[in-house]
């Protein structure tokens, strides 16, 4: 019976989970929407996928005027609650432009970036009274910007 050959070790250590991390390393993380505005018209709408997910309306002076969400009972997520938006029925008036973010957490989402615009503003976007008084208190970091 022939020997088999000695596997070659390899030193294998542990990370050293012991150095003190910074506290406040997850608070630096961005929470407010960083994407690019783009300008809210059917043909932009109808080249979103059918996802959910959360989005801003910004109006032509920049201001935001709703922070919406597109849930589950939207037949064809994000594309539905935007084509409600340039609808005859829409809430808000002059919504020119908006941004968006996909995510299947887009209740949680939503009531963050609320809470994130009270903070910096200290009130609600217009589009968006009726949460007025049912949310919670954040008080992120100001933006790099000065804001």
């Amino acid at each position: 019976m022939m020997a088999r050959p000695r596997r070659q070790q390899i030193p294998c250590t542990a990370p050293d989970f012991s150095a003190r991390r910074d506290p406040s390393m997850f608070s630096r993380m961005g929470m407010r929407m960083t994407k690019p505005l783009v300008e809210l018209t059917s043909a932009v709408i109808e080249a979103l996928p059918a996802q959910l997910g959360v989005y801003e309306i910004v109006d032509d002076t920049g201001t935001t005027v709703k922070i919406g969400y597109a849930g589950g009972n939207e037949p064809f997520g994000m594309r539905t609650a935007l084509e409600r938006e340039l609808g005859p029925d829409r809430e808000t008036e002059h919504a020119l432009r908006f941004r968006h973010e996909f995510t299947h957490g887009y209740l949680t989402r939503s009531q963050e970036l609320l809470m994130i615009y009270q903070a910096d503003h200290g009130q609600l976007p217009s589009g968006n009274a009726r949460h007025e008084g049912t949310l919670g208190r954040l008080s992120p970091l100001p933006e790099a910007g000065g804001n």
